[in-house]
């Protein structure tokens, strides 16, 4: 089994537990972080994600959908300096244009996690015009939302509001309920941190 499907299966573990990690023959991973990977998989399989490893990994993937995926990984473990570390690298390799915008963002998110506003808020932006340049308004949709966050973290309530409500258009212009539902949340935390608690409701 290729090391990417690894990963991406340790990412999985994290919201639909491991019993899928279970069936990986450890003895049958390839690529260039075999064992690494396995050795990952079976810390995920104990319930624990070990930054020495993710650190190795971190430093010798090569593949920037592996190196992605690490990020997620390490961001998901709380290890987000490391995540910080390795979505920089991933970006660094990267010549993809769907991919790219991807990596800022998540990167920014690893930002934000660890409570670097001003750098999410940076990473978020570049993502969005590149989600814009491209014509993704799904993915611009969720970047909005994050930037949204991001500024009601800072106290920006009108910036949050102006990014919250532009992410809540496009998610109803696409009728993806998901979106509305999580916007509309969001809309009103940003209102009840601002004191109104009738336009919160």
């Amino acid at each position: 089994m290729d090391q990417l499907v690894v990963l991406q299966e340790i990412y999985a573990s994290f919201s639909k537990g491991i019993g899928s990690l279970k069936k990986i023959d450890i003895n049958a991973i390839e690529g260039c972080c075999s064992e690494l990977v396995a050795r990952l998989l079976e810390d995920s399989l104990d319930g624990r994600i070990e930054e020495g490893i993710c650190r190795k990994l971190s430093d010798n993937l090569k593949d920037v959908y592996e190196l992605k995926r690490l990020g997620d990984i390490c961001r998901q473990a709380g290890l987000y300096i490391l995540a910080i570390d390795t979505y920089r690298r991933a970006i660094s390799l990267c010549h993809d244009p769907v991919l790219s915008p991807i990596l800022k963002n998540n990167l920014g998110q690893a930002y934000a996690d660890q409570g670097d506003i001003g750098r999410a808020l940076a990473c978020y932006q570049e993502a969005a015009l590149i989600f814009s340049r491209e014509g993704d308004r799904i993915s611009l949709a969720h970047v909005l939302g994050n930037l949204g966050s991001a500024c009601r973290k800072v106290k920006d309530y009108s910036r949050a509001i102006e990014h919250a409500q532009r992410s809540l258009k496009i998610f109803e212009e696409y009728g993806d309920s998901l979106g509305i539902a999580q916007m509309t949340g969001s809309i009103g935390r940003i209102y009840a941190d601002m004191g109104e608690s009738e336009l919160a409701a």
